[in-house]
């Protein structure tokens, strides 16, 4: 439970971090998040991707294709 939750903060504060434009914090808590799951990178991804989605309108709150 632990290192879910350290998953999550470390995803939540990267994303935080791109979008103040932070790359050295966002650099920072990738490699924190990698520490603890090997696949980080790959949530990483797929988290941000969804928050693009609904910022274009793709997708809407609950993660459905608009």
């Amino acid at each position: 439970m632990i290192k879910r939750a350290r998953i999550r903060d470390t995803l939540s504060g990267a994303l935080y971090s791109v979008s103040r434009h932070d790359l050295r914090q966002a650099l920072w808590y990738a490699a924190a998040g990698t520490r603890f799951d090997p696949v980080w990178p790959a949530r990483f991804a797929r988290r941000a991707f969804g928050v693009l989605a609904r910022k274009i309108g793709l997708r809407d709150e609950r993660g459905r294709v608009s």
